[in-house]
């Protein structure tokens, strides 16, 4: 594989940039203010109607130019033989820096020092990487700048074994996240195993590898989130508003309605499942069946229960399940609010509840704490419902799920021999302490915008790595996730 940036049509487009796209944004904000200035003042007399279509259509023209540099320039033809269309607009544009640094400087080559310096001049995603690192950019440029003063002079050849090998290195990454296309984010993880200097930073600071490995999943996972946002055409965000189509081809269910939470509608984000991918397929799996398609979902408090049910509910609800549960309601039986207004007319409600869910056809029924409702525990807010829900459960169209812990299930719900073999079991797992990171990541920005305070990727590492050296009989990811919160009480 050859690096030919001439030849490279990524390479032209930061030149067209340069010279027909680079005012186009700031171009279209200002025929924007413009149109609407001189709309505001031809309400008050003023003869600049034809002034603000004029500003409006030039605000038009500039945005479709921008729209089209962002969709097709930026994004220009890979050739798979030529190493140089492989790097992201502007990754390019780093290349360009480091070569024309080089030439400046009467270097020889561009080697992977001298890509490192010129990424550190970059953008905001550099900013982002080494700022929740807690590295400086100023010391960095500095101790790069050391070592490219030591390069080999003369006349500029080109680009150095080094540097080929880096960006190789750095392709390896991105086709290991399904892309051909090597961003910043990936060079950076490369330069850490291949530059000298990064890697004498990171022995000062302590820093590995696989921490700009979980820094980078944690950029590339906010970009996502943030592009989607943009986006609000596609599906998955028109699916969040909802549609009465849907909800008048299924039956009502205006009892279930009373005494439950409807977590589909209660979908505001998208979320991301970090782990329990085999925990969610078998879950997706049960529910699809014609037989018997009842869940008891078993696990530790605290492990992710409730989260891959969120998960769950939100494939559902963009057509991304095995289509027997696509655009299905997740819906949780509230049964304590129940018991204490139904009052002795419990069971009728709960038959009338339960006929609701089989008619509608669209509901995925889940009763959290399920040991409490089939152990024949007799105490206040708990009650025996197995007798009603054995009835139920043998229908096609009655999809439950029963929340419990491994010792509720052993002392209570096996009890009932004929209750379990209606139920078949999926069991989640702890998460390990790799995943507990990448957990923290995305809920650091909702504890920041909380308690306004930066949260670095070393104060989550440790987190996770005191939660497992002094909470080990409490499961992750919970445990990480309240140690995290406290800490954030303590310094508010």
């Amino acid at each position: 594989m050859i690096f030919d940036p001439k030849k490279a049509e990524i390479f032209k487009a930061v030149k067209k940039e340069k010279h027909f796209f680079r005012w186009a944004r700031a171009l279209k904000v200002l025929f924007s203010i413009f149109f609407l200035l001189f709309l505001v003042l031809s309400f008050f007399g003023f003869y600049t109607l034809g002034l603000a279509l004029i500003s409006w259509s030039l605000g038009i023209f500039f945005f479709l130019q921008g729209t089209f540099f962002e969709s097709k320039v930026k994004r220009a033809k890979i050739e798979k033989e030529n190493l140089a269309s492989h790097l992201d607009f502007n990754l390019a544009k780093a290349v360009l820096r480091a070569e024309k640094t080089a030439k400046a400087k009467k270097i020889k080559e561009v080697d992977p020092t001298l890509l490192f310096y010129s990424l550190l001049s970059g953008n905001k995603e550099i900013f982002f990487i080494f700022s929740r690192a807690i590295l400086g950019l100023r010391e960095l440029k500095r101790r790069a700048e050391e070592n490219i003063n030591s390069l080999k002079k003369g006349k500029f050849t080109g680009f150095s074994k080094g540097f080929e090998e880096t960006l190789i290195e750095a392709l390896r990454i991105a086709k290991g996240k399904d892309s051909e296309r090597i961003r910043i984010g990936d060079a950076i993880i490369a330069l850490s195993k291949k530059e000298s200097t990064f890697k004498k930073i990171l022995i000062d600071f302590d820093l590995r590898v696989e921490d700009f490995e979980n820094i980078v999943f944690w950029l590339e996972s906010l970009e996502k989130r943030i592009e989607e946002r943009k986006k609000f055409w596609s599906k998955e965000n028109l699916a969040k508003i909802g549609s009465l189509g849907k909800e008048w081809a299924a039956g009502y269910t205006i009892t279930l309605d009373k005494f439950s939470v409807d977590i589909t509608k209660a979908l505001k984000e998208t979320i991301e499942i970090v782990g329990h991918k085999e925990d969610l397929e078998k879950l997706e799996r049960v529910l699809a069946r014609e037989g018997i398609n009842n869940v008891l979902f078993v696990g530790e408090a605290g492990t992710g229960k409730k989260t891959i049910l969120q998960v769950l509910a939100q494939k559902s609800l963009f057509g991304q399940c095995i289509p027997e549960i696509n655009y299905k309601r997740m819906v949780f039986l509230d049964i304590p609010s129940l018991l204490s207004q139904a009052g002795e007319h419990f069971e009728a409600f709960l038959e009338k509840i339960f006929s609701e869910v089989v008619r509608a056809g669209n509901v995925i029924l889940v009763i959290d704490e399920f040991q409490n409702y089939v152990g024949g525990l007799r105490r206040p807010g708990v009650i025996d419902i197995s007798g009603i829900l054995v009835k139920y459960l043998r229908y096609p169209d009655f999809r439950l799920i029963g929340i419990t812990t491994p010792q509720g299930l052993h002392q209570y719900v096996e009890q009932n021999a004929e209750l379990m073999t209606l139920f078949e079991k999926v069991e989640v797992t702890e998460i390990s302490l790799q995943e507990s990171i990448l957990v923290l990541e995305n809920l650091a920005p909702f504890f920041e915008k909380k308690y306004n305070k930066f949260i670095s990727y070393p104060a989550i590492r440790d987190i996770v790595n005191f939660s497992d050296r002094y909470l080990p009989s409490f499961p992750f990811p919970k445990k990480a996730i309240d140690f995290l919160d406290e800490a954030m009480v303590y310094l508010s």
